[in-house]
């Protein structure tokens, strides 16, 4: 037996580990820890119990207990240590697993062995646990619709891949792994090149996700375009950058044909806004030159026949009279009718001329006040179309304001900057709500964006309940 001193006794008694001496025969010794792992309360119940005795009768290898603890025990003996896992079994039936060290001594020449056991049952069930999440880790990293690569945070290295991300670039797992070069997938072309991908996962790896496109080559050397969802992420314990990466081929391709369609619906409609424009003007031009004449002459003759009339006719003078004034009412009717179709002064006299008589003939006819600020415009920065676009939204502008607004004043401003040219419209009355802004039967702000987004410009709109409305539309002069 060991020896008997009082400071070994002490440590071997208060070791956190189970401690038992054996012979070839059984165990001879044990502390108080042996005792409480194997829910045993006197040393009597273990002394003289050959090991495997105190374990189930196969163990998770299918070995027989008795028959791989002697072979433990003998191969101690011989070499003098002896490591091994193993799984126990408690007083009543409860198993599990240990790791044991078998270390042999002599007391008065005779061989021992001591026995280190120590309870492994949580790391056992840690790891198990851990493999099951790998497991899973691996099974969804796998079974992903998107390309998923992992890459080394300060390198940007691809140090594995998923099977969909094979598939999307044509290069294997062990290829991208013995590689790793960003540039087998880059289109080469700036800003898609190995050196713009690493200034991505470098701000990835710095906890600021990104989330852009990426043009990208595959194996034979098609380029397509991919979405690439980058994250920072903790991978066994190392941190590394996560890649998400999605073919989007097919949905660039639909967003370029809606683009180009909406740009030749855009030509078309700017097209037969131009023809309508035209035919305003000529219309216009011809009930002026023709009816206007027309009604000018019948007016001479009417004059001519009043002068020619006879005493006694008084009450033909006063047809004739009458007869004048419902000419002279007329040809205002045919002035206004062709003002609205298209003001010669736009054409004769600019801009804000045009814009001027609209302003003064709104206020007459509605009664809402209204104030231009057109001054420091130069109407020789202005071709026909922009004119025409600028006169058409704001007159399209102040309908809307006496339809709709219940407005007391609207005041207008159109001035140029470095920025371009700036027709803001300002009412004060009930304010236009979210709702009717995106309302898609708003045919008027429609038109009016259209007529903006052809030329390159920038439109606002903005409403407050009970206070009013502003409408901002502006256009570069150098288009």
């Amino acid at each position: 037996m060991p020896d008997d001193n009082a400071t070994y006794r002490i440590a071997f008694e208060s070791s956190g580990d189970a401690i038992m001496f054996l012979d070839r025969g059984g165990f001879l010794d044990c502390n108080q820890t042996a005792l409480d792992i194997y829910g045993l309360t006197s040393k009597e119940d273990i002394i003289g119990k050959h090991p495997g005795e105190m374990a189930p009768l196969l163990q998770p290898d299918g070995r027989d207990s008795r028959s791989a603890a002697s072979e433990m025990i003998t191969r101690a003996f011989d070499k003098g240590t002896c490591a091994f896992e193993w799984l126990h079994s408690r007083a009543d039936g409860v198993q599990f697993q240990t790791e044991v060290l078998l270390s042999r001594f002599q007391v008065k020449g005779k061989p021992l062995l001591q026995a280190v056991v120590r309870d492994i049952t949580q790391r056992k069930w840690a790891e198990q646990r851990l493999r099951e999440s790998e497991a899973n880790y691996r099974s969804i990293f796998e079974a992903a619709d998107d390309g998923i690569a992992i890459h080394h945070m300060e390198t940007g290295e691809i140090i594995e891949v998923n099977r969909r991300h094979s598939e999307m670039f044509g290069f294997t797992a062990e290829e991208f792994r013995s590689r790793g070069n960003i540039g087998l997938i880059s289109a080469g072309e700036s800003p898609y090149t190995q050196e713009d991908a690493l200034c991505w996962i470098h701000k990835a790896a710095r906890g600021e996700p990104q989330l852009f496109e990426w043009k990208a080559k595959d194996r034979p050397g098609h380029v397509f375009w991919s979405e690439v969802n980058l994250k920072r992420v903790v991978i066994g314990g190392r941190n590394r950058v996560l890649a998400l990466v999605r073919d989007i081929t097919q949905r660039k391709k639909a967003e370029d044909e809606l683009r180009e369609s909406r740009e030749q619906l855009r030509n078309l409609t700017s097209h037969m806004e131009f023809i309508r424009e035209e035919e305003r003007k000529s219309i216009s031009r011809e009930i002026h030159d023709e009816l206007g004449q027309a009604l000018t002459v019948l007016k001479m003759d009417v004059s001519w026949v009043r002068k020619k009339l006879q005493e006694g006719q008084e009450i033909l003078g006063a047809k004739m009279l009458e007869t004048s004034e419902f000419i002279d009412e007329t040809i205002r009717t045919v002035q206004r009718i062709t003002m609205d179709l298209r003001p010669r002064l736009l054409d004769d006299a600019g801009l804000v001329a045009a814009m001027e008589w609209h302003v003064k003939d709104f206020g007459n006819r509605t009664g809402i006040r209204c104030f231009l600020d057109a001054d420091a415009v130069k109407d020789a920065h202005l071709n026909q179309t922009r004119s025409t676009t600028l006169f058409r939204i704001f007159q399209e502008a102040l309908t809307n304001v006496f339809r709709h607004a219940q407005a007391q004043w609207v005041r207008v401003l159109l001035k140029e900057d470095e920025k371009g040219l700036l027709l803001a419209i300002e009412d004060d009355g009930r304010g236009i709500t979210r709702d009717q802004i995106n309302d898609p039967n708003s045919f008027g702000l429609l038109g009016i964006r259209e007529r903006i987004a052809f030329l390159g410009g920038a439109f606002d709109i903005h409403g407050v309940p009970g206070r009013g409305t502003i409408i901002k539309s502006r256009i570069p002069l150098n288009t």
